[in-house]
């Protein structure tokens, strides 16, 4: 089992449960891996700090094959938040899938919409960062247009910190699983009392062809 590496089947997407924490969702997981050997499986855990992920709790069968972590409360390294030097055609796909993402009319379009702004962040590699998020007039833009669109009577100053929040997690999770190979089949295991993480991870249940 390695860190995002092999193949998989079919990716299970899980919020803070699963290999590291025992409870009904992880016996639940645990049951459902280990009872279809024919499957071989990724396991997209997204937790809040690396602390709290530091050995499983459950024997990983071997039809596992890699496991990625995304930790939504970890700290930014510094080059991290350094805006890079991104191919002008790339950041405008980049930009142009991103508001898609947020702006779309529709469920399905905007799902298409997400995985175009994964594969774009596969393809940027490190010529795109969190900093470009916060600092390139594209990403503002987008956020001026969803707060007329969606939040016009809310204080823009909250609204500015909770889309800041928000895509501090969706440009951290985006990245990590654009490191994923891709699978056959995504879906997601959240807890019972779901919060971000959880309706994040349920808005982008899946096929994937």
């Amino acid at each position: 089992m390695s860190e995002g590496s092999q193949e998989a089947d079919i990716v299970l997407m899980l919020e803070g449960t699963y290999p590291y924490v025992l409870g009904g969702v992880s016996s639940w997981v645990d049951q459902i891996v280990k009872g279809l050997p024919e499957f071989k499986f990724g396991l997209f855990f997204i937790g809040s700090k690396r602390e709290q992920a530091q050995k499983p709790l459950y024997t990983l069968p071997s039809n596992i094959v890699s496991v990625t972590h995304v930790f939504l409360h970890d700290r930014f390294q510094d080059a991290e938040l350094v805006p890079a030097a991104t191919p002008s055609a790339l950041r405008k796909r980049l930009y142009d899938h991103l508001s898609a993402f947020y702006l779309g009319e529709s469920r399905p379009e905007r799902l298409q919409a997400f995985w175009k702004w994964v594969q774009d962040l596969k393809e940027a590699g490190d010529s795109f960062t969190f900093g470009n998020l916060l600092r390139d007039p594209e990403a503002w833009e987008i956020m001026r247009e969803v707060y007329g669109r969606f939040c016009p009577d809310e204080s823009f100053i909250d609204f500015f910190g909770r889309a800041v929040s928000f895509t501090c997690h969706y440009g951290r999770s985006g990245s990590r699983i654009s490191k994923c190979p891709r699978p056959n089949f995504i879906t997601a295991f959240p807890r019972a009392t779901p919060g971000l993480r959880g309706r994040w991870a349920r808005s982008f249940m899946r096929f994937r062809t």
